[in-house]
């Protein structure tokens, strides 16, 4: 309520200085936008002050700071508890052929990589939840389908 009452007063001396002109609204809408403007520069300082509150409690949490790697080595670990191996995700590769009797044509996956720098960075496929069929189900299209 004060910021408004403040924004307020601000617009009303500039009405009372400039009586019905061009220019008093020219100068209205610049306080204003300025008064956004600054309130958006304070918001963002508070969002960035707590965010980083958060995490340096979160590091102090842990003991460690956590990477993407290791949030993901954190998951696979508790998937294969929680999952039974019939149901645990699998990585998601699929071999590309145009039968059972051809052999794969290319590969389809969706990969990350998840390494600290280096030669370490390799992509490796996601892990997913998938379902397997007992019958296959043939999916054809024409080449001009594109």
């Amino acid at each position: 309520r004060k910021e408004g009452a403040g924004l307020r007063s601000k617009i009303d001396l500039i009405a009372q200085r400039f009586p019905t002109t061009v220019m008093a609204s020219v100068a209205q809408d610049s306080i204003t936008l300025k008064h956004f403007s600054n309130t958006i520069k304070h918001w963002t300082a508070s969002v960035g002050y707590i965010e980083c509150m958060l995490r340096t409690q979160l590091i102090n949490a842990i003991g460690q700071e956590v990477t993407a790697a290791d949030f993901a080595e954190h998951m696979r670990f508790h998937n294969r508890q929680l999952f039974a191996k019939d149901f645990a995700p699998t990585p998601f590769c699929f071999s590309v052929r145009r039968s059972a009797q051809h052999s794969p044509e290319g590969v389809l996956s969706i990969e990350e990589v998840l390494g600290t720098g280096g030669g370490s960075n390799i992509p490796t496929p996601v892990a997913a939840i998938t379902q397997r069929c007992s019958e296959p189900h043939v999916m054809t299209f024409p080449l001009s389908a594109s």
